[in-house]
């Protein structure tokens, strides 16, 4: 069974669905018998979806123009490319 602390590292993963069916199964056992990591991940549950409905107000045009700015200055990161996919 995984330990609390490998649960807390995969939470996220867990809620996104981003691993394993197997991996997932052992998440959801451990659930079952640790009530303070279902309320960890009940609490990261939350969190993400209080931030996924967030309303974010656009900065003010002098905000807007420093961070412009300061992001023009810096290097772009190189993203990775997809193998397979179709542009």
């Amino acid at each position: 069974m995984l330990t609390c602390h490998e649960v807390t590292e995969l939470a996220n993963d867990h809620l996104d669905r981003e691993i394993s069916v197997g991996s997932r199964l052992q998440i959801e056992l451990h659930l079952v018998l640790c009530p303070p990591c279902r309320v960890f991940v009940r609490q990261i549950a939350g969190t993400i979806e209080l931030v996924r409905h967030a309303e974010v107000p656009p900065p003010d045009p002098e905000t807007e123009r420093q961070l412009l700015s300061a992001f023009r200055g810096q290097p772009q990161p190189v993203m990775p490319s997809r193998a397979g996919s179709r542009k």
